[in-house]
């Protein structure tokens, strides 16, 4: 079966961190802005840019957000001189000497300053005014690299960067108090070195200073003693800017000459900001709540020193030009805890909070109402649970809502959200929301994109969206909705998305959608709409995806998507169209790459058109298209997965394949395609598998096939190749199948080196020669059928080093010689067939050693001798043919020489019909007297019991009701068994106590299952049938179990074979000591140590087991009977399918049972109205399973509320085990992805159910991203 054709990820949006950034074409404005109105418009741009942005950039599942650079915004004052004389002129030389002596000089910057230089004026960074007085220190150093540049241009300031050329150059030491003898100071620049030490109280006292400007060193600072000083200059405004890395503190002074007080900072600054100390308090308490993960400490940079640093250094916070918080970005931070402790309430300015991509949990508090300025609301990916606050309406500014990927949100979307009449961006997906999307949600006419996708919204999708005219994306799929596709969707004009799949919606697909010029994606696949696809859809010039499978769509495929210019992608598989495709169709469509029709009534050729395009994926398996293949096929070099299987394709195979470098997957088989192979195809270095099966394809095996090195599986049976076999194929096969066609040679001895072989088949071939010895070296070899040729010489006894051989099949061909006594190694071994050879001598007692053995042919050779009397207790044996050979001696005492095969043999003898009695020995006289006399004695007894068992026997049969002839056929069905008949029919009874309940360790549909030791030793597990079971077909049901027991798959629990008693009809099957599902649920001591990692495996061995079973068997099985009960653990908890005599082989054109069967509560409800039984009946009782597994008991009514509507009240919690510890992060994610796969198989409408092969590679996929 072709694997599903890959799906594209759903668009998850993700937005972008906006941090404000330098850039070509972009740059931010580090404005003090003292009007509240400026900043609350400022961040409503931000965040409609923001959301312009991600909507742009959004593609697959998840956004990762990166931290963005900053820009440094730093500020430098033109100074005036200032003439001001207060007193005489202090001895400005010696105050710089002092200054100096504190400063730690280690590259000499200041080597100018020293007393032989008497104009201190002349010193480097010393500006004088015109009395001579120090009125500036400007001193850059040159550590400023890590923040962008020395420059700034802001507000008129301008740094004098000339001396900076000597990059690297700094001072250090610390800043002497008397600094504050220079009483004309104007400027204070001593930027960019590592001066350290606190901020000396002396320059409070310099009341000409303007500037102060120590922007990247280590100075500290008492917040107390800054706001006292300040509060003594009686300054009128306060004014925070920050920017990303480098925050500035500007303090306007109109009273006094100190007319800017620039503080510029960074990171490694124990500063703090003037910002609200509430604010402080409140984030220092809430995150005293926070748990610490790896004792790792929590957001260190969140300290309760109180200096200036609150908006610079704190962890993603930042302030507006009041100081006041107005961003809270603490996105992937590795956070964990809940905001029950935050206080919304001290943030009235918060404009956008983000705590996205943490583990918080527990409720969103309805406190969150608070926060009447948020434009920005980001809590996705995040653990919260409960529902969604309705007093979040009270966010009248809100611009964009994420709250996607916590799945535990529960509950229905609140009506009150349509009060957010600003809102433009809704991602709610991924959760498990329920009810119906409200109405109101038409009135939000600003929302250009709405997520509700992956939760179990339920009812019709509003007629009133249709107003929402600036709608550019809809994502709803993945939930329960029904009824039809509001024809309101006309008025979305600027609709660029439309995905609505996987729901339950029905009607037909709206004609007016073709009027949706912006279109790009449709995607209604997995649905139940009926009628044609509208004409109309060929007008959406701009489409480039569109996906209608698995619906019930019907009629012929409209002419006039072939004006989809720029389709890319066109899926309708599985559905009912009918009708040829039109041979102009594909003329137009240039851009289209993957094409899939498979699973229709698709009739006539195929455009040959089809050539002219690029094309990456073609699927047009299961349809009756007929003709031949358009040659140039993969014209394009791009072809990667070609799939035309069962139709009626005739003709040569594509000239163009040949060169088709990129092809990976081709399936051919079933359809009348001739050609030369090695003309058809080449060298295909990604290739992985290849069918061609059951077609007309000749020629000869090339060299060429050794370079495609990733080729696993090789079909090409059922076709007309000759030639040889190359010595060399690809390394990497697994499977190889060149059985019924005109081969010749021998079996290259190079194949012993394909170490992956699995299975090879060669059967029915002119193949000759011996076979090579080194065969033995494939150690995965399952599987080895060379039947039906002409091989000679001895069986290599070689083949007993594969051990894991379970099919052997060398019938028909001349091998010589005696049977190899190393096959008694092949442990695992069930059918083995040496049949129509010449093979002579014994027949090797170790054969008896071979306890898996269940069929044996040995006919039509020439063994001879006795048979080894071990062989009567080969205990799972029970189909022998050793009829027309030359052996002689007595048959030996067992079941499996029963219903044996011995004709053809005149040397046998024994108590068989058919053959004479054997011959005892000459006995001597005195024996024969001593035997009449051992006769003769008892007889008088005898004669006198057989004469009262005679009358008691009389009476009893009176009294018992008349034995029908199939009771006494079934009498002596003893045959059937894979056991010695009677024997073990007694030695179960007396094992079991005759079906004591003490012994049964499983009960299902069909009946009991007991433990019993059999006479082997081997402990097996009895399913005894209830009485009802009807005797079928005997040499139908002999052919059913042989069947059965070839079935090997590691979650399948093995079934040895059938025991049958007019009372007890009963099936032999491996025994597991894990003992059944059920039985580890219903134990609370069991069930808690069935954590969620067990649970998870079982589900995914189930769906393994079922997907092998309908799509790897041939014909496909249905179970009927999936349950709990049927459900086995081995002692690593790997779960094993059981119960297999209740199952049926389904013809492909027949699933017609005449009885309703399985077990109650896991029963598909169409069973009530129909006898049809389908492998979506297994599906069905798969999805209760499931939710049994995670919920710990059988779901119960639980699976109507999901097919109902009134799912509101309905959490995870309702679907957990609470008797294990709730599961990790990432254990949610995966069982709850279950829990969405489960819930839709128990589907009430078995078309939507997925097929067991989409849940196994789904289920396996959740595990895989662990």
């Amino acid at each position: 079966m072709p694997p599903p054709v890959n799906r594209p990820a759903t668009i998850h949006p993700r937005p972008t961190d906006r941090c404000q950034r330098v850039g070509e074409d972009r740059r931010e404005h580090c404005e003090a802005e003292p009007r509240q109105e400026h900043d609350e418009a400022e961040a409503r741009e931000h965040a409609e840019e923001e959301t312009r942005r991600w909507r742009r950039t959004a593609s697959g599942d998840r956004r990762e957000k990166k931290k963005n650079g900053g820009f440094i915004c730093n500020w430098w004052v033109d100074s005036r001189d200032v003439v001001v004389v207060t007193g005489e002129i202090v001895d400005q030389s010696h105050h710089l000497l002092e200054l100096k002596n504190a400063i730690v000089d280690p590259h000499n910057l200041l080597s100018s300053w020293k007393p032989t230089n008497p104009n201190h004026c002349s010193w480097f960074g010393v500006t004088c005014n015109s009395h001579g007085r120090v009125s500036g220190l400007r001193i850059p150093g040159g550590n400023f690299a890590k923040f962008g540049s020395c420059f700034s241009s802001k507000y008129g300031v301008v740094r004098d960067c000339s001396s900076s050329s000597k990059k690297g150059k700094f001072l250090g030491g610390k800043l002497s108090n008397v600094i504050g003898k220079f009483s004309e100071l104007v400027a204070l620049s001593l930027p960019f070195h590592q001066i350290g030490g606190e901020l000396p109280n002396g320059i409070w006292g310099l009341k000409n200073l303007e500037v102060i400007d120590i922007e990247g060193n280590s100075m500290t600072a008492n917040i107390l003693v800054v706001e006292e000083q300040i509060c003594q200059y009686k300054l009128q405004q306060t004014t925070l800017l920050l920017q990303t890395h480098t925050p500035t503190m500007m303090i306007k002074n109109d009273l006094f000459p100190l007319a800017i007080f620039l503080l510029t900072i960074f990171s490694s600054s124990p500063f703090h900001a003037l910002g609200s100390l509430n604010q402080v308090d409140a984030l220092l308490r809430w995150k005293a709540t926070l748990p610490s993960q790896n004792n790792t400490i929590l957001l260190p940079s969140w300290t309760d020193q109180r200096t200036l640093s609150l908006c610079s250094n704190w962890h993603g916070v930042s302030c507006n030009a009041q100081g006041s918080i107005n961003r809270l970005n603490l996105s992937s931070s590795g956070l964990k805890g809940t905001l029950e402790n935050f206080s919304f309430s001290s943030f009235p300015n918060l404009t956008h909070f983000d705590l996205s991509l943490n583990d918080f949990s527990g409720i969103i508090p309805s406190e969150i109402g608070h926060l009447s300025k948020l434009v920005y609301l980001d809590f996705s990916s995040n653990q919260f649970s409960g529902i969604i606050p309705p007093e979040i309406g009270h966010l009248r500014n809100l611009v964009t809502l994420y709250l996607f990927d916590n799945k535990l949100i529960n509950g229905s979307i609140p009506e009150t959200i349509c009060q957010m009449r600003s809102l433009s961006g809704l991602a709610l997906y991924n959760n498990t929301l329920s009810g119906s999307i409200p109405t109101c949600l038409g009135q939000l006419t600003e929302l250009s994109y709405i997520y509700l996708n992956y939760n179990n919204l339920s009812g019709s999708i509003p007629y009133e969206m249709g107003n929402l005219s600036n709608l550019e994306d809809i994502h709803m799929n993945n939930n329960y909705l029904t009824g039809s596709i509001p024809t309101s969707f006309v008025n979305l004009k600027k609709l660029t998305l439309l995905i609505l799949c996987e729901n339950r919606l029905n009607g037909s697909i709206p004609t007016e959608i073709g009027k949706l010029n912006s279109l790009q994606w449709v995607e209604l696949q997995m649905n139940s709409l009926s009628g044609p696809i509208p004409r109309s859809l060929g007008e959406l010039k701009s489409l480039s995806r569109l996906r209608l499978y698995s619906n019930k769509l019907s009629g012929p495929l409209p002419l006039e998507l072939g004006n989809l210019i720029s389709l890319s992608t066109l899926e309708i598989g599985d559905n009912q169209l009918d009708g040829s495709i039109p041979p102009s169709f594909f003329v137009d469509l240039q851009n289209l790459e993957v094409l899939s029709l498979r699973d229709n009534r698709f009739s006539g050729p195929i455009p040959q058109e089809l050539e002219k395009l690029k094309l990456i994926l073609i699927e047009i398996s299961n349809n009756r298209f007929s003709g031949s293949l358009p040659d140039r096929i993969c014209n394009g070099g791009k072809l990667e997965t070609l799939l035309v299987s069962y139709n009626n394709l005739t003709g040569r195979i594509p000239k163009s394949l040949y060169s088709c470098s990129s092809l990976i997957r081709i399936r051919f088989d079933g359809n009348q395609f001739t050609g030369d192979l090695s003309e058809s195809f080449g060298i295909y270095p990604h290739l992985d598998y290849i069918n061609l099966n059951d077609n007309k394809v000749y020629g000869e095996l090339s060299d060429d096939w050794s370079q495609c090195r990733n080729l696993t599986t090789m079909q090409m049976g059922g076709n007309r190749i000759t030639g040889m076999i190359p010595p060399f194929l690809s390394p990497q096969l697994h499977e190889l199948n060149l059985s019924s066609n005109d081969l010749v040679g021998a079996i290259p001895k190079e194949f012993g080196r394909m170490s992956g072989l699995v299975n090879l088949y060669l059967s029915n071939n002119r193949l000759s020669g011996v076979v090579p010895m080194n065969l033995g070296s494939l150690a995965e070899l399952s599987d080895l059928d060379l039947s039906r040729n002409k091989f000679n010489g001895q069986i290599p006894s070689s083949l007993g080093n594969c051990s894991k051989l379970f099919h052997l099949n060398l019938s028909d061909n001349e091998f010589t010689d005696e049977i190899p006594v190393q096959i008694d190694r092949l442990f695992h071994l069930s059918d083995l067939d040496l049949s129509h050879n010449s093979l002579t001598g014994e027949i090797p007692s170790s054969l008896s050693s071979l306890s898996s053995l269940v069929t044996l042919n040995l006919s039509h050779n020439q063994l001879s001798g006795y048979i080894p009397k071990t062989m009567g207790s080969m205990n799972v044996l029970w189909s022998l043919d050793i009829s027309y050979n030359r052996l002689e001696g007595p048959i030996p005492v067992g079941k499996s020489f029963m219903n044996a095969s011995i004709e053809g043999n005149k040397g046998l003898c024994g108590n068989v019909n058919g053959l004479q009695r054997c011959e005892s020995k000459t006995q001597t006289a005195n024996q024969n007297l001593k035997l009449a006399i051992l006769i003769s004695l008892p007889l008088l007894g005898a004669l006198l019991f057989g004469g009262l068992l005679g009358i008691f026997i009389f009476y009893r049969r009176k009294r018992m009701p008349p034995v029908d002839e199939e009771d006494e056929h079934r009498e002596n069905f003893f045959s059937v068994s894979t056991f010695n008949g009677r024997e073990t029919y007694h030695r179960i009874l007396k094992e079991t106590e005759e079906f004591s309940e003490a012994y049964c360790i499983g009960k299902g549909g069909y009946g009991s299952v007991y433990k019993a030791k059999m006479p082997s030793g081997e402990t097996v597990a009895v399913k005894r049938l209830h009485s009802s079971s009807e005797m079928v077909n005997r040499d139908d049901f002999l052919n059913e179990i042989r069947a059965l027991t070839r079935i090997r798959h590691r979650n399948i629990v093995k079934l040895h074979g059938y025991c049958s008693h007019a009372q007890n009809s009963l099936l032999i099957y491996e025994y597991l000591e894990g003992g059944s599902l059920a039985k580890s649920l219903n134990n609370d001591e069991v069930a808690q140590a069935f954590d969620w990692n067990k649970r998870v495996n079982v589900i995914k061995g189930v769906a393994h087991a079922l997907s092998y079973m309908h799509h790897d068997c041939s014909p496909p099985i249905v179970h009927r009977d999936i349950s709990s009960k049927n459900i086995l653990l081995d002692a690593e908890c790997e779960a094993c399918v059981s119960d297999f005599g209740t199952s049926k082989i389904l013809n492909p054109e027949s699933s017609n049972w005449s009885n309703l069967a399985g077990t109650y509560g896991y029963l598909a409800p169409e069973l009530g109205c129909s006898m049809k039984v389908t492998e979506k009946c297994d599906v069905y009782s798969f999805g209760v399973l499931t939710l049994e597994v995670i919920k710990g008991q059988h779901p119960g009514n639980i699976i109507d509320v999901l097919s109902s509507t009134s799912t509101e009240k309905m959490e995870l919690n309702d679907f957990l085990d609470h008797r294990l510890v709730v599961p990790n992060p990432e254990m949610k994610k995966i069982v709850t992805s279950i829990l969405v796969i489960a819930i839709r198989c128990v589907n009430s409408n078995p078309e939507i159910r997925p097929t067991m092969y989409d849940v196994s590679q789904k289920i396996t996929c959740f595990i895989s991203d662990k």
